[in-house]
């Protein structure tokens, strides 16, 4: 793709050219580097060309405009969703166009399971959708239309499809559930409920956002639970659930679900609602879900010895080797991290509560120590300051929209000089003399 390609892509796609790039929705252009904030990413990115041929990616810091570390790859998507209306993008321009749409099935792998809950309910809905949308047709001639009827739709779909409702069919199955009773902060309570549904052969899970904690809770009163980082771990699921011992998993999603028993199935689920009397980890709003920026990620595989990382709750602390620790017969890698008074363990899949220090000074800072307030203050005091800033601006902003414009009169023939420049200074001294023939 040409420079001049990917600025009418940019443009199309809603991106605004302003130099510098500071904010999502922003590019600019400086001979052969093309900077871009995409709103799905954490940082903009610096694209190097050499003629039409791209030589690096790499993410850019936009306060001081420094390049940070290379990316492998980076994917611009539309800053809203306005601009992605119309026809599929062809061929000849394999970008997206402004009036290319696809569908939420277009992105589903081929081996997806299409869950019907009350397709009687969500046929009358799509039909209600549909004769909405044909009247928005008939109102706007030249908008493609988008929307099927339910059965053109479900046609369509090549997947399986498995179909929930409460009233029985004659087609289908029963297959009957029962709730667990949520009560929290009982954990002696809910070990004896799940103690009788394992005296009924049933297999355990817990899924929960916090697995450590809610299988050590369930120990502790004498209910044997083990996590499993892997949930694709199959084999050695199978083996805890072989000795009668529950299962943990991690799982964090804004979904609100109940524990449940499945009878038929023998299958008991339990999860953060029945444990601590919240739905999940998750967020109950939508958040737009942006790519983490790779100059702040921890990949333990390339720490060396020295390194500085940020832990979310204690700070800064020095990573010295990578090593393997086994606890109930699971074997876990661990980063071990130097604080001022003592070692800190952190699992490798819990990675994410990490990131890499990037200081503005030339010096080292010193390390925390675990379980002071020094951390917490700081963080506070900053959040403080950016609060205050962004109070600020909003007073300025609001402030700068009451304010009203002045209209300045046309310009005179004075002012003008009737298309001419007016010296307002006075004129050059001339000789009083005549000039000698």
């Amino acid at each position: 793709m040409s420079l001049v390609a990917l600025g009418e892509t940019l443009a199309r796609l809603g991106y605004e050219r302003t130099s510098p790039v500071e904010s999502e929705g922003q590019w600019t252009r400086r001979g052969d580097i093309v900077d871009i904030f995409p709103v799905s990413s954490e940082a903009p990115i610096r694209l190097d060309w050499l003629g039409d041929r791209l030589e690096s990616l790499r993410e850019f810091d936009p306060t001081s405009q420094r390049t940070l570390d290379r990316i492998a790859e980076i994917t611009i998507v539309p800053v809203a969703w306005s601009v992605v209306w119309g026809q599929a993008a062809t061929a000849d321009d394999p970008a997206v166009s402004p009036w290319a749409t696809a569908s939420l099935l277009d992105y589903l792998p081929t081996e997806t399971l299409l869950v019907l809950d009350e397709p009687e309910r969500l046929q009358a809905w799509s039909d209600r959708w549909v004769e909405a949308a044909e009247r928005l047709w008939q109102e706007q001639p030249d908008v493609p239309k988008r929307h099927r009827p339910w059965r053109d739709l479900l046609a369509a779909v090549p997947w399986e499809k498995l179909e929930l409702a409460e009233l029985e069919s004659e087609e289908g199955m029963a297959l009957p559930c029962r709730a667990i009773p949520a009560v929290p902060h009982q954990f002696g309570n809910l070990a004896k409920t799940l103690r009788d549904y394992r005296a009924s052969q049933h297999r355990i899970w817990v899924i929960s956002a916090q697995p450590s904690r809610a299988a050590s809770l369930l120990q502790e009163h004498d209910f044997p639970c083990q996590f499993v980082p892997n949930p694709r771990d199959l084999p050695a699921i199978e083996k805890i659930h072989g000795q009668r011992t529950a299962v943990a998993l991690k799982y964090a999603c804004p979904v609100e679900w109940q524990g449940f028993s499945w009878l038929p199935f023998r299958l008991t689920f339990v999860g953060d609602r029945e444990f601590f009397g919240q739905h999940g980890a998750g967020t109950p709003t939508y958040i737009r879900k942006r790519r983490r920026s790779v100059s702040k990620q921890v990949d333990p595989n390339k720490l060396t010895p020295g390194d500085l990382v940020v832990h979310k709750k204690h700070g800064i602390g020095k990573f010295v080797k990578l090593e393997s620790l086994t606890i109930h017969e699971a074997t876990r890698e661990y980063l071990v991290l130097q604080y001022e008074d003592g070692l800190l363990r952190v699992a490798a899949d819990q990675a994410n509560n990490l990131s890499r220090y990037r200081g503005a000074g030339e010096g080292r800072p010193p390390l925390h120590r675990l379980g002071s307030r020094a951390w917490s203050q700081a963080t506070a005091k900053a959040r403080k300051s950016a609060q205050k800033v962004a109070f600020d601006l909003l007073a300025l902003y609001a402030k700068r929209a009451q304010q009203t414009g002045f209209g300045f009169s046309p310009d005179t023939p004075l002012a003008t000089g009737n298309g001419r420049i007016v010296s307002l200074s006075p004129p050059p001294p001339t000789n009083s003399k005549p000039p000698k023939k």
